[in-house]
Parts: structure tokens; C-alpha cells; sequence
């Protein structure tokens, strides 16, 4: 994912340092995820939505598709339909 904001790429570049095992998609979204989450205070998929939207300069519908199918565990352009992003944080 290519990230307009510097505080959102240096935030993807911290989750990937802490969690080294996390694929380049598991990063992004997970970075994506909880710095929306932190900048809007809320874990709630539109208002993250909207502050990723804003941060980054695309629209709303776009951010929020790209959210919601990260955290259901599927990409659309994904070969194999309902392949998961499952991973082990243990």
C-alpha cells in the first residue's frame, strides 16, 4: 500500500519491526488499523475509516473496503476465494 501520510508509513514501519514474523498485507492492515483506531479514538470501521481516508487523501468508500476486508481475513484479488490472512501472534 502506498501511504500519503509520513505518520502513517513510519507507523507501518514500527508494527513491522515489532512483528517481524507479519506478512507486507498483515502489516498494512494492522498498521492501518491501529493508527485509524488511534487517531479517530474510536474502533468503529467508519470512523476509522474516515481518518484513513483523510490522513492518506482517497475517498471514504475505498478506505473503508480496504479495512473491512482485512479484517474479515480476505483481499479481493486474492486467487483463492476466502483465503484467510490468519495468523500467530503467540
Amino acid at each position: 500500500m502506498k501511504y500519503n501520510s509520513a505518520y502513517l508509513k513510519q507507523w507501518s514501519q514500527e508494527v513491522s519491526r515489532h512483528f517481524p514474523n507479519l506478512s507486507l498485507p498483515q502489516v498494512s492492515g494492522l498498521a492501518t488499523w491501529s493508527f485509524g483506531m488511534m487517531m479517530s479514538r474510536s474502533s468503529s470501521l467508519t470512523q476509522v475509516s474516515e481518518c484513513i481516508a483523510q490522513v492518506n487523501g482517497e475517498k471514504f468508500t475505498n478506505a473503508r473496503q480496504r479495512l473491512q476486508q482485512w479484517y474479515r481475513g480476505r483481499r479481493r484479488t486474492s486467487p483463492y476465494p476466502g483465503a484467510s490472512l490468519a495468523f500467530d501472534i503467540s
